[in-house]
């Protein structure tokens, strides 16, 4: 969700509110980015699982390039 978030909305670093307008805000905006991400994206995730898991047990539970 981080680079839809940024693409859509690139001036969300700079929200300046109160930390209750801020959550209020950011849950507005992350629903909005949650609906635009197209369903492939999600499938791609899902199919990649299998190897995202195997290369974690490979590194030994340690730091992988997926963490």
């Amino acid at each position: 969700m981080k680079r839809p978030l940024h693409r859509i909305y690139p001036d969300v670093v700079n929200l300046q509110q109160c930390p209750q307008a801020i959550q209020r805000r950011l849950a507005e905006i992350l629903a909005n980015v949650w609906k635009k991400i197209p369903e492939r994206d999600f499938v791609a995730i899902l199919n990649s699982m299998p190897d995202r898991v195997q290369v974690f047990i490979d590194a030994m539970w340690l730091y992988t390039k997926y963490l």
